[in-house]
């Protein structure tokens, strides 16, 4: 009777283990299921950065089209602008640019445009085309996200060329002239331009590098001997004859 007892309670512990691995079997698969969850919540970005905009709150819901975080990456910096409908044709990826920021006074960061909109937007009555530039930032300048900057696009670039002032052109569109001093005289040449930007123009042929030009200015005002007042009015002969003494 007594080993019939014992064989019956071994019995029942068997029973009892096998109940045992059967739950930690599906604890074990509650577990893995439960970290894959996990893995699938965490957000990971490509690269270390700085988190400047959070869009959601905990609870809200969010789909896969959905930007949830604004990352800035301090070692790569875009510069995003607007340029006007008239220069946009003139831009093209790959075209080098110079940075000016406010914060970076009298410093210059290299650029290279990467993307020009191929759309417009309007706002009033202005079309404009948006503009992003890589900028190159050295290592001992550290910028923020949001700082205000100017960039100047280099289109085109030429070398060894004579320039001279717009303002010292004279003549017609189609017959451009300068005038030229030499020996105290001052004669008018007709001469052959080329590009130009807002101040200077290039001038292809009619003049030498050596040649002296004349250009009208407009007129300085002048301080009086008395400490009188400015004026860019002319002095009157009693007034020139009173200066001279």
């Amino acid at each position: 009777k007594q080993e019939i007892l014992n064989d019956m309670n071994m019995g029942g512990k068997t029973e009892t283990v096998n109940l045992k691995e059967a739950q930690l079997k599906n604890t074990q698969a509650l577990l893995k299921n439960a970290q894959n969850i996990l893995s699938g919540a965490i957000l990971k970005a490509p690269f270390n950065g700085i988190i400047t905009d959070i869009k959601f709150e905990e609870g809200d819901t969010v789909t896969v089209s959905n930007v949830i975080i604004n990352i800035a990456n301090p070692n790569d910096v875009e510069f995003t602008g607007d340029v006007d409908e008239v220069d946009v044709l003139y831009l093209k990826q790959n075209l080098k640019a110079i940075i000016l920021t406010d914060a970076l006074k009298d410093i210059e960061l290299d650029g290279e445009v990467f993307n020009v909109a191929s759309a417009s937007t309007a706002s009033g009555g202005v079309r404009s085309f948006q503009v992003k530039i890589s900028v190159k930032i050295p290592e001992n300048i550290k910028l923020k996200d949001g700082l205000s900057a100017t960039a100047r696009v280099i289109t085109k670039a030429k070398y060894g060329i004579n320039l001279i002032p717009i303002q010292s052109l004279y003549g017609t569109f189609d017959n451009p002239t300068v005038k030229i001093i030499n020996n105290g005289e001052i004669t008018e040449k007709i001469i052959t331009i080329g590009d130009s930007d807002a101040i200077w123009v290039e001038v292809l042929s009619g003049i030498n590098s050596d040649d002296m030009i004349v250009m009208e200015v407009p007129d300085i005002p002048t301080r009086d001997i008395r400490d009188g007042p400015p004026s860019a009015e002319p002095r009157t002969n009693n007034q020139n004859q009173r200066g001279g003494k």
